[in-house]
């Protein structure tokens, strides 16, 4: 769990029950404590949950993008209509100021299925003034046909309705199954060139929108997210669709003094390698053949140890930070009953280093967490399940200052505390087997 710094007013999480004006002492006291804790480690808090039934919400272990527990929605076609229409949504409040920072981490599930009619699944809304209807938010993020898209509007008259002075429309391009998705969105509203919208996705900033993106009202917008279905409600017919799941973690809200590093629970990106390059930026320390092909990282011919982890070790060339999030696609290809593939990192030489291990089998040394330092090695936590051979597997590792997290396939397989990082390198290796890794990605956390 991250600890915000509670003097700073950069991690302001908040999920109230009702929106309310905040007087400058109000302000004040916000600066100073965390009014909500947006990791779900203790559930949903006293959010304004927009849901209809006990199924639609849920804080569920294991499949979360930091700590032990993530959020599930889940939207039905033949729910009762919420607020006037088909959603389940957390309706957060926080000082309605013009210019925040926020983030947010999605997964939508394998059978998250394709279709045209579209789902909201982050809406920035407008309060409307005396007298002036409901409108469509001024900024939402939605999936249609599995892409994912950024709305703005905004309209200059005081009484306003749907006729729109302006829409900018962004295609954020396919959604990642099974895959957290990280998004910060950073923005100052405005009517004006003063207004900004700021949107990086994965690490990669996508947008910058400078100009007006607003409504002219006098308060300015709060933050739901969900999932927010409104064909199901309006144009039943263009939706075959029954259900809908989504997962979300990790749900940030800062102020104007925040900034990407400081906000993204991702990270800064460090290492970007796709294995496409030509180029290569590893080094083989010790064994076997290592090749850059078929846009992965190959050990194509092994050298055979009796359980030896770095017999067949490749490291990156440069030094990492000590507090990371790092990403990683691997598989063992060789069907050997002890097949295995390590990610070390922390690494100052062959007798001190970390690494985690996964292994068709459980034995010493290998399926968990573990540090040598002068030659000797320490378990420091062991997985429970194996893995397969021939299988492509999800690896994340995150280390924040003593604490170690690993996911295999979007599950916490491991954490442990009392960890002593220092600046290190990082790197793949195997005790014996064929094996490939694609898709290297290291982001620096925040110290």
């Amino acid at each position: 769990m991250i600890i915000p710094r509670l003097s700073s007013f950069h991690y302001l999480r908040t999920f109230l029950i009702t929106l309310s004006f905040l007087t400058a002492q109000d302000l004040a006291v916000a600066e100073q404590l965390p009014l909500f804790d947006g990791d779900f480690e203790q559930g949903l808090g006293s959010p304004q949950l927009e849901s209809c039934c006990s199924y639609s919400f849920s804080t569920i272990p294991m499949i979360t993008r930091h700590g032990r527990y993530g959020a599930r929605f889940e939207l039905r076609r033949s729910d009762p209509d919420v607020t006037t229409s088909k959603r389940v949504e957390a309706r957060t409040a926080f000082p309605l100021v013009q210019e925040m920072w926020f983030n947010l981490n999605y997964l939508f599930p394998e059978n998250y299925t394709s279709e045209q009619s579209p789902e909201i699944i982050a809406q920035w809304h407008d309060i409307p003034d005396p007298g002036e209807p409901w409108q469509r938010p001024s900024l939402s993020l939605w999936v249609s046909n599995n892409k994912l898209n950024l709305t703005n509007r905004w309209q200059f008259k005081k009484i306003g309705d749907d006729k729109y002075d302006g829409e900018s429309n962004y295609d954020l391009g396919n959604i990642n199954l099974n895959r957290w998705t990280n998004i910060v969105v950073h923005i100052r509203w405005a009517l004006d060139e003063n207004g900004l919208i700021e949107l990086w996705q994965d690490g990669v900033q996508k947008i910058k929108k400078v100009g007006p993106n607003r409504y002219n009202d006098d308060r300015y917008p709060y933050l739901k997210f969900g999932i927010y279905k409104y064909d199901w409600k309006i144009r039943p017919q263009l939706s075959t669709l029954n259900t809908r799941v989504l997962y979300v973690d990790d749900v940030r809200i800062g102020s104007k003094d925040s900034n990407y590093a400081k906000i993204s629970t991702l990270g800064t990106p460090y290492i970007n390698d796709t294995f496409t390059s030509t180029i290569n930026p590893f080094e083989v320390i010790t064994g076997g053949t290592w090749l850059r092909r078929l846009e992965r990282y190959d050990l194509v011919s092994p050298v055979q140890s009796n359980g030896l982890v770095t017999a067949n070790l490749a490291l990156n060339k440069g030094t990492i930070p000590t507090n990371f999030n790092l990403k990683i696609d691997a598989q063992v290809n060789s069907t050997n009953s002890v097949g295995d593939y390590s990610i070390v990192f922390n690494y100052k030489d062959l007798r001190n280093f970390s690494y985690i291990n996964f292994s068709l089998v459980n034995r010493r040394g290998f399926n968990g967490i573990f540090t040598v330092k002068n030659g000797v090695l320490t378990t420091l936590a062991t997985f429970t399940s194996a893995i397969q051979a021939g299988k492509w597997d999800h690896i994340e590792l995150k280390q924040a200052g003593p604490m170690i997290e690993v996911w295999r396939n979007n599950e916490l397989v491991g954490q442990v505390g009392g960890n002593v990082p220092i600046l290190g390198r990082v790197g793949f290796s195997s005790s014996a087997n064929s094996v490939s890794f694609d898709n290297f990605f290291v982001y620096e956390l925040p110290q």
